[in-house]
């Protein structure tokens, strides 16, 4: 059907060559592009007649009722937003998603670790059965707000020499004397305020209980690995 017979009320001949030149072949690219502007100019300069145009889609029923939806859809939005005030809302939201973007996040704080030493004691040896029968122990104290590992890693000393370096040297202690596992190990996990302990052997032809502990504060130094890190305890 050609543009022609729509009952526009508007001459389309412009538009029925458009469309005649668009199935055409014998035009090159350039003036297909220039016979195409010249029309969109042409037809865009017509005197249109509006009101014509706006009479008959006010009488449409369709068309009236679209435009009252749409005007009525407009008044709606403009009290929705002098009642509930969107629009500051809006602004205030998008202001603090801004301002949450600019603010730098800092690291989180790593937990403090804190471990003391409570005692240190030297039990006189038995008289047969063990390959160190002198030991000295050293008593800690998980202060932390939180578990830790530990690990025994060095033992340097200062009046008191150690017989050998061991390292399966670490018991936790349990209700109030109960010293776990019988068979120390190189490793445990300590819970807040749990006590634990390692002992160091002692060369028991050539020191006492009473020489080692007599040298208090000036034994050694013990180092321990916790949670990764070094500690080194004076005795």
């Amino acid at each position: 059907m050609p543009l022609s017979g729509i009952d526009t009320g508007y001459d389309l001949a412009g538009f029925e060559f458009l469309v005649e030149l668009l199935h055409g072949h014998s035009l090159d690219r350039s003036c297909f592009y220039f016979e195409v502007c010249n029309h969109i100019v042409w037809f865009l300069g017509r005197d249109i007649r509006m009101d014509d145009w706006f009479h008959k889609i006010w009488n449409d029923p369709v068309a009236a009722g679209l435009i009252a939806a749409a005007i009525l859809a407009v008044i709606s939005t403009i009290w929705a937003g002098i009642q509930f005030k969107w629009w500051k809302r809006f602004r205030a939201a998008w202001t603090a998603s801004l301002k949450n973007e600019e603010e730098p996040k800092l690291p989180a704080t790593p937990p403090t670790t804190n471990v003391r030493v409570i005692n240190v004691t030297a039990p006189p040896p038995p008289k047969q059965g063990l390959s160190y029968p002198l030991k000295c122990y050293v008593e800690f104290r998980n202060s932390s707000a939180h578990p830790i590992e530990v690990r025994f890693s060095n033992y340097e000393a200062i009046r008191i020499p150690s017989q050998k370096m061991l390292f399966n040297v670490l018991q936790i202690l349990f209700g109030h004397d109960d010293w776990v596992p019988k068979d120390e190990v190189d490793w445990i996990a300590v819970l807040p305020d749990q006590h634990f302990r390692i002992w160091l052997p002692v060369d028991e032809k050539h020191y006492t209980p009473e020489q080692i502990l007599g040298f208090l504060g000036n034994i050694g130094k013990v180092t321990l690995r916790i949670n990764n890190d070094r500690f080194e305890f004076r005795i």
